[in-house]
């Protein structure tokens, strides 16, 4: 009798260390690539929503100036709550802002915006945002040039 030998062939079953690593590798790549690129549309995002906010909170500056004599408030805060200085308490019709908690506003870094009052120069106050922690004032966002 003729026997005829089977040969037997090893079936791989799942894959290679190797083959494995390499999906790894390339999905990490993937998800930086992705991350990357999302991260640029989210700063956006955030600057075009301060840039909403500021213009609200410069209409709201508006109002309180109109109710008082053309004269702006001393702080972001007296748009939100009654000032402590009686003629602008006398005036005050708002709140003009609403903001969380009747809190001072913030942008969309979380950061309360920058309000001063000036004197003699462009405008009669600035308003600015800080764009986050250690931002150089350079890239701050300015109210005025919006």
């Amino acid at each position: 009798m003729n026997y005829v030998e089977k040969k037997h062939t090893h079936v791989q079953d799942g894959f290679t260390l190797v083959e494995i690593l390499i999906a790894a590798a390339l999905v990490m790549i993937l998800g930086g690539i992705i991350t990357y690129s999302t991260r640029g549309i989210l700063e956006s995002n955030k600057k075009n929503s301060t840039i909403a906010s500021m213009k609200v909170i410069r209409e709201a500056l508006n109002r309180y100036a109109e109710d008082n004599d053309g004269d702006y408030p001393q702080s972001l805060l007296d748009l939100v709550k009654k000032p402590a200085d009686e003629k602008a308490a006398a005036n005050w019709d708002g709140p003009y802002l609403e903001t969380k908690k009747g809190e001072t506003p913030k942008d969309s870094w979380k950061q309360p915006f920058v309000y001063n009052l000036t004197e003699g120069g462009e405008h009669p106050y600035e308003l600015l945002s800080k764009k986050g922690k250690g931002t150089p004032r350079a890239e701050w966002i300015d109210a005025w040039k919006q």
